[in-house]
């Protein structure tokens, strides 16, 4: 099994990049084989809307990092997209990363994605309450259903803020491996 993990955090070692390596480490420990990419790291545009990817096979017209994307998400068996939360939703580097997800999709609204891919939608937030931002969770993951995504329920740590916080907290980093072990078949 095969998982692949998006980080969409501007902040390279902050408290989403050690959400997420915890993830992806209780992942391994499960036996999955993980690869991770941060996406402040790459370069790729927004979508313009021309919709060449829906009626060409999922084939973008922009040649950008993309494409590396692509053929991970194609590869994979489950996917995890993390990302703080800014204003109450994700980032917006994870918001056009999105957006490109489209070339996923069939001019019959089908999907081009393996049966079954699982997508687990994972956020940092410094409000406290895990259900402070529960409406934007929820219409992220049906939007990653409509894409044909098997999204599962979003994970969330609240109450962490400054960066090298989560570090600290063991209980949280622990929590993190546990979902890494449940998306492993």
């Amino acid at each position: 099994m095969k998982i692949v993990g998006f980080m969409g955090s501007p902040r390279k070692g902050g408290n989403t990049d050690m959400m997420l390596r915890s993830i992806l480490e209780g992942a391994k420990e499960k036996g999955a084989e993980t690869e991770m990419f941060s996406l402040q790291a790459h370069t790729y545009g927004q979508c313009i809307g021309c919709y060449h990817c829906m009626t060409h096979d999922g084939e973008c017209t922009l040649k950008d990092d993309m494409q590396i994307f692509y053929k991970a998400i194609r590869e994979c068996d489950a996917m995890v997209l993390a990302s703080p939360v800014y204003m109450g939703q994700m980032t917006g580097i994870c918001k056009i990363f999105f957006d490109r997800l489209l070339a996923f999709m069939k001019p019959d609204f089908t999907s081009r994605l393996k049966p079954d891919l699982k997508v687990l939608t994972a956020y940092v937030q410094a409000q406290p309450g895990e259900a402070s931002f529960a409406n934007y969770f929820r219409c992220t993951r049906e939007m990653f259903g409509f894409l044909g995504y098997t999204p599962l329920e979003p994970f969330v740590i609240d109450g962490v803020r400054d960066k090298g916080e989560l570090e600290k907290n063991i209980p949280l980093l622990a929590k993190a491996k546990e979902a890494g072990r449940s998306l492993v078949k």
